[in-house]
């Protein structure tokens, strides 16, 4: 009868375990007893630890009606050993639990667990041997028996002797024993055993439980036995009930299958549960090649605090029915009508190929044997009734006939092939849900052409596509296209890279590949193969053409967009001097031409070829110098500039006249024109110009002469420029002495003046200069100065 009070005895349960890093402990139970014995309800109970890596689930709880109460311990993440103390009365009773946590699993023959195999949860009459050994099994991490491991087997809880030997006189080899310890090795199976003798249960009571630890020295395992007088407890089945089938599919767990409750019947104790009494269900025949067989989950189960013990059947592969022996405490079957149960298949697992798989045929023939598949559960049960799909996997290799696809009694499926025109090795896939199995055949195509339809002698920049795909068509020997076919792509030369390494041929026996050139300039090759046959195609890589526009062809001088004939421009942009840094310069003698080709870069306008003066790359600003030809007409041109790549662009404005100024800047970064004086020194801010002076001015853009001049042909004397020439000094015009082709220069023209004897003095004074663009208009160049006027 459950009493409440200050209790003088808390009995604990599970007292001495192990388990891995992170893992979870068989339950903390402990029980409040009176002075008499009696259990205490409502008596609060509290669970600590002496490791704060260690969390406890119930740490503060009050025992049950029965007495009990109980925690979970979770163990921390690395090895250690550690304390659980539960406490009560204010600390007055306590008891201790002694937790390990092993290292974990090891590797090649190191222990990696321990295990109890029966003997666990057993009755045993007073003074009496136990029914069972208990039996635990060590195995290595690979899952492999341990032999030679010396298990060591304590009463550590509890009354008793330790025994090697149990009922019936059964001796337990390699094990010796002594008191409250015996000592067993392991067999060639990993498993050691000990029996016991039981001890007494004390007067009044009903029972008295025992606690057995194993252990190997790294793991622990318990058994728990209940010492009965003569009078086992009182157990009931909670279910199934009476004439309650249980069904489930192969390899399935039936949840809460069995269910018992075991209550003390005498003394005291009578009408308490009893915790720790184990129960375990096997068929009657529990072979699994004669029958089903069936098993509780873990093996033993355990009834808990409140006497209930719940087994979760795990049914074997075995299809059919049997009867279940179910067992408690190993000793005292269940009482009532027997538990039946029947194994039905599984859900499909696995589809077994059974004929029709490897063969080969002609196009157009009909496979000798049918395609014939078993579909199974995970056991290898037939499974009749299923559907199932068959799937031809390249379009256009056979075609299925005589389908059967709902499996008959033997769970088989069927279908017929009539082969089509794809040569090679093809797959014929069988279906169940999400599982699959595929049969290989072989179309036998006779192939014996293989040509080159388009994607030949293409150009494309580096690291871009080349514009059209490469293809290739397959013929057999009646001229027939082949489809379906892979057809093999390689680039066996340069630099390329292909969209893929094998593709297949269409219904027009047709092939195709996507190429993007390579970052290596060059000649590639690429090749299409199939079999012995082969097809190749040429291809060019170039490097990356220029990048400019019309608005960056200018005047040397004055940096003003357009072309005049025979003048010089500079033609900036990017890419355009590919490989040069800082100024390259023409080697040019007097007199002598430019060369068209320079550094790799040749500029072309319409058809002619320009002069070049410089190519050059300062600080990432690349500019090409060249003089225009002097053929070109007003109106517009093409510009084209190669260097390994090629750009042209078209619309480029050509100009009669677009004269410009060169000139040079001091050290304070102040420009002026280049003016020589008729001493031949030039005028400069500390050198400067006379009233009344003839200076020199050098230009460009002037356009043609007359005589006539030609493209990179150096100036004579009398080259007359044919367009009208003004200049102004100080905002007003000044005598223009003559205005020429420099003699001895390229693309430069020299315009001599008159410096007026009444002009205002000073630095930096104005200077400008405009020409007669045809129809009355002027057409001036930059406003520029001279550098100094006394």
């Amino acid at each position: 009868q459950t009493a409440t009070g200050t209790p003088v005895r808390l009995i604990g349960y599970n007292t001495l375990q192990s388990t891995i890093p992170g893992g979870t402990y068989q339950p903390l139970l402990v029980r409040a007893l009176d002075s008499t014995g009696r259990p205490l309800q409502n008596v609060p109970v509290v669970f600590s630890s002496d490791n704060s890596g260690a969390t406890i689930q119930g740490a503060s709880v009050q025992t049950n009606g029965f007495g009990y109460a109980q925690a979970i311990v979770s163990a921390p993440s690395s090895a250690s050993s550690f304390k659980v103390t539960a406490s009560a009365a204010n600390g007055a009773v306590t008891s201790e639990f002694v937790l390990s946590v092993g290292a974990g699993g090891g590797t090649g023959g190191t222990v990696a667990s321990l295990t109890a195999v029966d003997g666990n949860g057993q009755f045993a009459l007073e003074f009496f041997l136990v029914k069972d050994a208990f039996v635990v099994k060590v195995v290595d991490v690979q899952g492999n028996p341990v032999s030679g491991q010396t298990v060591t087997f304590t009463i550590t809880q509890g009354s008793g002797t330790m025994q090697s030997n149990v009922q019936n006189g059964i001796s337990i080899p390699n094990t010796i024993c002594s008191g409250l310890t015996c000592t067993s090795i392991t067999d060639a199976n990993g498993l050691a055993s000990a029996g016991m003798l039981a001890g007494q249960v004390l007067p009044g009571s009903s029972y008295a439980q025992t606690t057995v630890t194993a252990t190997n020295g790294t793991a622990t395992v318990l058994f728990i036995v209940t010492t009965v007088k003569d009078t086992n407890p009182n157990v009931t089945r909670i279910a199934p009930l009476d004439g309650v089938e249980l069904v489930g599919q192969a390899g399935a767990i039936i949840k809460g299958a069995i269910q018992i409750r075991v209550v003390a019947t005498s003394g005291f104790q009578s009408g308490q549960p009893i915790p720790n009494v184990g129960l375990q269900a096997k068929t009657l025949i529990n072979d699994p090649l004669l029958g089903p067989t069936a098993a509780c989950v873990g093996g033993i189960v355990l009834s808990d605090a409140t006497g209930l013990a719940t087994c979760d059947l795990q049914l074997g592969g075995k299809l059919g029915r049997d009867n279940l022996v179910v067992s408690v405490g190993s000793a005292q079957s269940l009482g009532g009508a027997g538990i039946n149960i029947r194994v039905l298949p599984g859900a499909p697992s696995r589809i077994t190929l059974r004929q029709g798989n490897n063969q080969n045929g002609n196009p157009g023939a009909l496979l000798p044997l049918a395609f014939l598949a078993e579909i199974n559960d995970a056991f290898g049960n037939p499974l009749p009734g299923q559907t199932a799909q068959f799937e031809v996997v390249d379009a256009g290799s056979i075609v299925l006939q005589n389908v059967v696809s709902i499996a008959d009694s033997n769970g088989r499926v069927s279908a017929l092939g009539r082969l089509g025109n794809s040569p090679g090795a093809h797959l014929v896939r069988v279906r169940v849900g999400s599982v699959t199995a595929s049969f290989t055949f072989t179309v036998n195509v006779n192939v014996t052409q293989l040509s080159a339809v388009s994607g030949d002698g293409q150009t494309a920049t580096v690291s871009t596509p080349f514009p059209q795909a490469l293809s290739v068509r397959l013929l057999d020997d009646r001229n027939s296209p082949v489809s379906n076919a892979a057809v093999t792509w390689a680039v066996v030369s340069g630099s390329a890279t292909l969209s893929s390494s094998t593709t297949n041929t269409d219904s027009n026996g047709v092939a195709t590949v996507n190429v993007t050139a390579g970052p290596v300039a060059g000649a590639a090759t690429v090749r299409a193969s199939f079999a012995n046959l082969a097809a190749s195609f040429n291809l060019t890589v170039r490097l990356l053409g220029p990048v400019f526009t019309a608005s960056n062809i200018v005047n040397a001088a004055s940096n003003a967009s357009g072309v005049v004939p025979c003048g010089l421009l500079n033609i900036f942009g990017t890419n355009l001097v590919p490989g040069v840094q800082g100024t390259v310069l023409a080697n040019f003698i007097l007199g002598g031409p430019l060369p068209t080709l320079l550094r790799g870069v040749e500029v072309v306008f319409d058809t002619t070829s320009a002069p070049i003066y410089a190519v050059s790359n300062v600080n990432g600003q690349e500019q090409i110098t060249v003089q225009a030809p002097c053929s070109l007409a007003p109106g517009t041109t093409s510009v084209t500039i190669r260097n390994g790549g090629l750009t042209s662009i078209s619309g480029v404005p050509v100009l009669r006249v677009q004269p410009g100024i060169f000139e040079t800047s001091d050290s304070n970064g102040r420009r002026y024109a280049v003016l020589l004086r008729a001493d031949g020194s030039y005028v400069t801010p500390t050198n400067a110009a006379r009233r009344g002076d003839v200076l020199r001015m050098f230009a460009t853009g002037l356009g043609i002469t007359n005589p006539a001049t030609d493209t990179n042909r150096a100036g004579v004397a009398g080259q007359n420029v044919a367009a009208s020439t003004i200049v102004g000094v100080n905002d007003a015009g000044v005598r223009v002495v003559s205005a020429a082709y420099a003699p001895g220069m390229i693309g430069v023209y020299v315009v001599d003046f008159e410096v007026p004897a009444d002009t205002q003095t000073g630095t930096f004074r104005s200077l400008a200069i405009a020409l007669d663009g045809g129809n009355g208009n002027l057409v001036y160049g930059q406003g520029s100065s001279i550098a100094a006027i006394q």
